[in-house]
C-alpha cells in the first residue's frame, strides 16, 4: 500500500472511531456491562424473571436521583430476555399523567379495541372484563367468552412515577391503583416496574398502593471512582470487533496509558468530588474526540494532554459548554421558548406545551425560514425532557388540570442563549438570525 493509500485508510480508521465512541454517548446506547450496580443487577433480574419467565404477575420499583440511570439499568437487565418472550409497554408520568394516555397504551399492547365516548370509570371496566374479571352476565350466561390474548407476558415501565402520582389530571392516585389492579385478572400476566427519584416514594403512597410494594426498591448506588474509571475507560476504548485489530490495539494501548497519567488521574479525583454520573463525563469524551486530527502527530493519537486539556475546558462556565454541543434542533426549540414568551408577553413565567408547539414553534416552521422542519409531537416531548434533564429548563411540579404537558420555562440567563447562538459555527444561518434577531 503506497503512503496515500495508507493515509486515506488511516483517516478513515480515525474516523469511524471518533463515530463508535461518539455515539457511546447517546441517550439510547447501553453499554456491553452495567458498571457499578452489580447487586443491584441480580435484584432486578430476580423481578423479570418471574414476570417473564414463571409468567408471575409482580411489581418493582427502582429509585435513584436524576440522570442516575435507572431507566438504563432496567433496559440493560431487560436485554437478557428475548424481546419476542414479552411484551413492553413504557410509560412516563411526564407524559402519561393523563388516564386517558396511559390507557391507550396499555390497551394497545393487549390488543383491545376500547369503544369511544366510555369514561375513565367504564373504560378500566371494560379492560377488566375482556382481562378475565366474572361479571353479573358472565355467570348467568357460561356461553359469554372473553376475548383470547396471546400468552406472552406485559411488562408495564412507568418512569418518573412521582410525575404520575402529583398530578391534577388524575384522581389522585387512582390512576396508578386501577393500572396495579389489572394485573389480578386471569387472561394475561401484567407485571409494573416504576423508576422515581423521589427517594421516599413509597411514603407518599395510599395504603392501597402500598400493600402492593412489599419487597424494598431498588436503589441506584453512586458510582465510585473506581467504577468512573472503569466506565470512561470502556466509553473511549475500541471495541474487540473493530475492523483493523492492529489499529484497534494501538489506540486502546494509548488509551491505557493516558489514563495511567498521574496528572490525568489527579484531574479525575478533583471531577469526580462534583460530579459522579455518567452523562456528566460525556462532554469530556465529546471534547476529546473532538481533538484527534489524524494530521496532527500531537493530536493523532488519544493521550493524556488532550485529556488534561478536556478537564481545562470542563472548568468553563458549564452552561457554556452544553448549550455549545446541544443538538440544532434542541437549540432551535429553545429560541421557539424563549419567543413564546416574548410574543405572547404572558405574565405567567411558565408556558404550556401547546403554546410552544402550536405557537411559536409551528410560526417558525411556517414563517420565510421555512428550511426549519417542525417535529412531531413525541420527538419534541422527547426533547423537552432532555433539557429538563440538563437543567435548561424547569417544570412545574404538577400537570395542568387538563391534563397536558406540565408548564415549563428557561431555567438559565436568556443571554446565554443569545450569545451561545452567535458563537456556535454548526448551527445554520437563519437559527442564528432566528434567536439573536427575533429575540433582540
Amino acid at each position: 500500500m503506497n503512503n496515500t493509500n495508507e493515509s486515506e485508510n488511516q483517516e478513515y480508521l480515525l474516523l469511524k472511531a471518533k463515530n463508535i465512541i461518539t455515539e457511546r454517548t447517546q441517550s439510547s446506547y447501553l453499554p456491553d456491562e452495567y458498571i457499578g450496580a452489580e447487586k443491584e443487577s441480580q435484584t432486578l433480574y430476580a423481578i423479570l424473571d418471574d414476570a417473564i419467565i414463571n409468567k408471575k404477575s409482580t411489581v418493582g420499583l427502582i429509585t435513584g436521583p436524576k440522570g442516575s440511570g435507572k431507566s438504563s439499568f432496567f433496559k440493560h437487565c431487560l436485554r437478557k430476555y428475548n424481546e419476542s418472550d414479552y411484551l413492553l409497554v413504557r410509560l412516563s408520568g411526564m407524559i402519561h399523567f393523563n388516564d386517558n394516555y396511559a390507557l391507550k397504551e396499555i390497551a394497545k399492547a393487549l390488543n383491545i379495541q376500547i369503544p369511544g365516548g366510555l369514561s375513565i370509570f367504564d373504560t378500566f371496566e371494560f379492560i377488566r372484563v375482556k382481562l378475565g374479571k366474572e361479571t353479573l352476565e358472565s355467570q348467568i350466561n357460561t356461553s359469554t367468552k372473553k376475548i383470547q390474548f396471546q400468552s406472552l407476558p406485559v411488562v408495564i415501565l412507568i418512569e418518573e412515577l412521582e410525575l404520575m402520582l402529583t398530578s391534577s389530571a388524575t384522581s389522585k392516585q387512582g390512576l396508578f391503583y386501577n393500572l396495579l389492579d389489572l394485573s389480578h385478572y386471569k387472561n394475561v400476566s401484567l407485571s409494573f416496574i416504576a423508576t422515581t427519584s423521589h427517594l421516599d416514594i413509597v411514603g407518599m403512597f395510599e395504603k392501597r398502593i402500598k400493600s402492593r410494594f412489599t419487597q424494598e426498591s431498588i436503589k441506584i448506588p453512586p458510582l465510585s471512582f473506581e467504577s468512573i474509571q472503569i466506565i470512561f475507560k470502556n466509553l473511549i476504548s475500541l471495541p474487540e470487533s473493530f475492523d483493523d485489530e492492529e489499529y484497534r490495539d494501538n489506540w486502546n494501548d494509548h488509551v491505557d496509558k493516558s489514563l495511567k497519567s498521574r496528572t490525568v488521574i489527579e484531574n479525575f479525583k478533583k471531577y469526580y468530588r462534583l460530579y459522579n454520573r455518567v452523562n456528566n463525563y460525556h462532554l469530556l469524551v465529546h471534547e476529546i474526540i473532538d481533538n484527534l486530527d489524524y494530521y496532527d502527530k500531537e493530536n493523532k493519537w488519544i493521550n493524556s494532554k488532550i485529556i488534561n486539556d478536556g478537564f481545562e475546558y470542563l472548568n468553563q462556565d458549564i452552561i457554556e459548554i452544553m448549550l455549545k454541543s446541544l443538538p440544532v434542533l434542541e437549540f432551535t426549540i429553545l429560541g421557539c421558548i424563549l419567543n413564546t414568551k416574548v410574543g405572547t408577553n404572558v405574565n405567567d413565567d411558565y408556558i404550556t406545551f401547546d403554546e410552544l408547539y402550536n405557537g411559536e414553534y409551528k410560526k417558525l416552521s411556517n414563517s420565510f425560514f421555512k428550511n426549519v422542519d417542525q417535529a412531531k409531537k413525541p420527538s419534541t416531548i422527547r426533547m423537552l425532557q432532555h433539557l429538563l434533564l440538563l437543567g435548561i429548563i424547569k417544570t412545574q411540579s404538577r400537570a395542568t388540570d387538563s391534563g397536558d404537558f406540565p408548564k415549563f420555562k428557561i431555567a438559565i440567563d436568556p443571554d446565554s442563549i443569545i450569545n451561545a447562538a452567535k458563537n456556535r459555527n454548526d448551527l445554520p444561518t437563519v437559527i442564528v438570525k432566528y434567536v439573536t434577531e427575533w429575540l433582540t
